[in-house]
């Protein structure tokens, strides 16, 4: 995750990833200091869908949870919600056209992908819970913004070994 985090004032700090311990921040790719989490979420920290929205960043689900968090700097989380109805260890998430966009499945076997949005971490729209593309386990692939798009890239076909090779995208998220 790269953005201005307004506790930080103006100047731009990178999120290398996390852990259970708390983020690496850097301004250099070089330079690298791990900051401890102070949660108290109670859920493991490494989750797939952590974006930077609105000033905070955001942890969006995570192994064995389906919570929705956010901090203003980087070390104090609050929890806002959870979000329904998905299988919390398959979420990505990205930033676009104002929203939270959180790109899921039903489960194990890739039944459908489903894709919410969310402007607040509270409140969750279901843009589509069938995507019009083949069945994936959307975290072992790619969900971006590109080219004022939402993309979809790859993907796992259920619990095997079988990785999709394709990439779709969407200009609202529902019609791919």
């Amino acid at each position: 995750v790269w953005d201005t985090l307004p506790a930080y004032g103006d100047k731009r700090i990178e999120v290398l990833g996390s852990n259970n311990d708390g983020y690496y921040f850097g301004e250099n790719n070089v330079d690298w200091e791990l900051v401890t989490i102070n949660s108290g979420l109670g859920i493991n920290l490494n989750s797939f869908g952590d974006v930077v929205y609105d000033g905070k960043i955001w942890k969006i689900g995570s192994a064995g949870s389906a919570t929705v968090a956010y901090s203003v700097n980087g070390t104090s989380f609050i929890t806002t919600g959870s979000i329904p109805n998905i299988s919390s260890r398959a979420v990505k998430a990205v930033v676009y056209n104002g929203y939270i966009y959180i790109g899921s499945y039903q489960n194990s076997d890739s039944s459908s992908v489903h894709i919410w949005r969310t402007n607040n971490g509270v409140d969750f729209e279901a843009v589509t819970l069938n995507a019009n593309i083949p069945a994936r386990r959307i975290v072992n692939g790619g969900f971006i913004v590109y080219d004022n798009k939402l993309w979809i890239i790859g993907g796992r076909v259920g619990a095997t070994t079988t990785y999709l090779r394709d990439a779709w995208y969407s200009t609202d998220g529902a019609d791919w």
